[in-house]
């Protein structure tokens, strides 16, 4: 008779997973699109002249072309030649401590900058996102080259959010 008791424990389990998963899909299958999500980003064609700009591993990429939502997590991005205006944004995460109990675990502090990066992209032209630190602040922005630590030439940044003051 164990196997009967250890069944009779999971019945309510095992009830109340069946009904959050029903209630879960009901509520997912009548919700309808953010009124806000921005429309997606259309990259040129292959054949059609391009620059392109490359994300940093997983802490720093491009969210936004012109206001045009960009892949999640895409390595990197065509974009045609002209004046544009690029969201890009960095995460950084820091260990501050560990936390005391039967289960030590790390805490952490993430934040995340978000810059908005004007300029003239060119043809053939390979730009980088890059992230940093200074002065214990996030730093965010685009370079040229995959070591550089300034806009290109004639481009702007305007930082938007967890900005050094």
């Amino acid at each position: 008779m164990p196997v009967a008791k250890a069944y009779l424990y999971l019945l309510p389990l095992m009830a109340r997973i069946i009904l959050t998963t029903l209630v879960g899909n009901l509520i997912i299958g009548c919700a309808s699109p953010s009124a806000t999500k921005m429309p997606a980003y259309q990259a040129p064609a292959s054949s059609a002249p391009a620059g392109e700009i490359f994300s940093t591993g997983s802490s720093g990429h491009v969210w936004s072309v012109d206001g045009a939502e960009t892949p999640a997590f895409s390595g990197s991005i065509r974009i045609a030649p002209g004046d544009h205006r690029v969201g890009v944004n960095c995460l950084s995460t820091t260990i501050t401590g560990v936390a005391a109990g039967p289960y030590p675990a790390p805490l952490m502090k993430s934040n995340a900058q978000f810059v908005v990066i004007t300029g003239n992209f060119l043809a053939g032209q390979k730009y980088y996102v890059r992230c940093g630190s200074e002065d214990g602040w996030l730093r965010t922005w685009l370079s040229d080259s995959p070591n550089g630590s300034s806009l290109p030439p004639g481009f702007e940044s305007l930082c938007t959010r967890e900005c050094k003051p």
